[in-house]
């Protein structure tokens, strides 16, 4: 099911970061003394994908298993977990495993449903998000970085926190 819903999840990106990438009116460039039409492309070619990834971290307490990543490579293309700067509390890194640059991509993530590792029986008190942070400060080298925050229902309103516990999926594109 989650397979689904991440290919789903993927194609509807694709989708909207195509839409908005011909919204803004981008045109491929005419080479020197040829106008764009007799170069064969059409008005507008829309992104590429050059990875994706789903990570699924372990709950709070939880034993982890031997040789146990977060980031599921059944699920994951073109991508590898980085390396933080100081470790910080919500921020992920991830190395591209294909030779573009991370200056010239985009990241669209989400945060997969409502999975707050919380117990089956507690009344869902928090509401998970996913966010890309260009240029990836807490992040060694070349790499994408990606914050993850739950938001905490409180008496006086909803209160933001990182937090490392947060599923989530993201699609790289150029």
């Amino acid at each position: 099911m989650r397979r689904y819903l991440l290919l789903a999840l993927i194609i509807a990106l694709i989708a909207v970061v195509g839409a908005m990438y011909s919204a803004a009116g981008s045109r491929p460039t005419a080479s020197p003394g040829q106008p764009p039409a007799a170069q064969g492309q059409s008005a507008a070619s829309g992104p590429k994908v050059i990875a994706y990834g789903f990570v699924e971290p372990l709950c709070e307490g939880c034993k982890s298993p031997r040789h146990f990543t977060p980031l599921r490579p059944d699920l994951s293309k073109n991508v590898a977990l980085g390396q933080l700067r100081v470790p910080t509390a919500g921020s992920w890194c991830f190395k591209l495993l294909t030779a573009v640059s991370v200056d010239t991509v985009n990241v669209v993530a989400s945060a997969e449903g409502a999975n707050t590792n919380e117990a089956r029986d507690q009344r869902i008190t928090t509401f998970p998000s996913v966010r890309w942070v260009r240029g990836a400060p807490d992040c060694l080298g070349r790499q994408v970085e990606l914050r993850t925050i739950r938001y905490l229902a409180r008496a006086s309103g909803l209160v933001a926190e990182p937090n490392q516990n947060v599923h989530f999926s993201f699609v790289v594109v150029k």
